[in-house]
């Protein structure tokens, strides 16, 4: 094998362990997919026929009130709801946002719903 070839290997997996190593000081989230969701009046879907693969949910983890978003590579529009699915906190999150930190003054559980493009992806989190 290459020399170059090898060391390309070596840095690439260096990298992903560090990665890998950041993220994994958060809990994850676990998230549902689902056409539609908050601030989606009208998803798409009769135009453009069914999705030929299956949408992947972010991985976003949670540690206290902070969210690390360091492994969602797009945008999304957060949306934070109570237990009458009223939103409490919204926010755009712009894609390479690494952490967001929600208001201290939330606590207990929520619904988190991140919307990108006609997909919602939604988890539970207690604060």
């Amino acid at each position: 094998m290459d020399k170059r070839f090898l060391k390309n290997v070596f840095v690439t997996v260096l990298f992903v362990i560090g990665s890998v190593a950041n993220v994994m000081s958060f809990d994850r989230i676990d998230f549902t997919v689902q056409n539609g969701g908050p601030g989606i009046d009208n998803p798409v879907g009769g135009d453009h026929g069914p999705s030929r693969a299956p949408m992947m949910p972010p991985y976003v983890g949670i540690e206290g009130h902070t969210l690390d978003f360091s492994c969602v590579g797009y945008d999304v529009t957060f949306y934070l709801l109570n237990e009458d699915e009223e939103p409490v906190f919204t926010l755009f999150i712009p894609a390479g946002t690494s952490t967001v930190e929600l208001p201290s003054m939330l606590e207990g559980s929520y619904e988190i719903c991140l919307v990108r493009g006609n997909w919602c992806f939604c988890g539970w989190i207690e604060l």
